[in-house]
């Protein structure tokens, strides 16, 4: 299952994945992250929720590095990756962190991964107020 959407108040994208996703569902689903981070003014967050993803063994993340890569050209801001307490997870992700040079920061749940982009966020104000 593949669930995406974005929230144009907070500037970011959400992308739940869960269980085994067959290869043209990815496809559909990168090609539908595109649209929604279209929809939002560079830089875009995401939260990225991998916590109940299963991937195949020999997955081709070929799709996955393609949405990677539009959103760092768009304009990336921060990405929270939510997962289990096992990491093995996130390999399907790495070489589109690889390619495009961005880094994620890891939670385990929305919850989390909101509050953290809204610290983050909160600083940054503080900050370009205090200068």
């Amino acid at each position: 299952m593949v669930k995406i959407w974005s929230d144009k108040e907070k500037n970011r994208v959400f992308l739940v994945l869960k269980g085994v996703i067959p290869k043209d569902e990815i496809k559909a689903a990168a090609d539908f992250f595109i649209r929604e981070v279209q929809k939002l003014k560079p830089p875009v967050d995401v939260i990225n929720d991998i916590s109940e993803f299963t991937p195949e063994g020999n997955m081709d993340t070929s799709e996955i590095v393609r949405a990677q890569k539009f959103i760092f050209q768009y304009g990336m801001g921060k990405t929270i990756r939510i997962i289990r307490d096992k990491v093995e997870g996130v390999i399907p992700f790495v070489g589109g962190v690889v390619e495009t040079g961005y880094n994620a920061e890891l939670a385990y749940s929305v919850e989390e991964a909101e509050k953290m982009l809204d610290k983050s966020h909160e600083t940054a104000k503080a900050q370009k107020t205090s200068n």
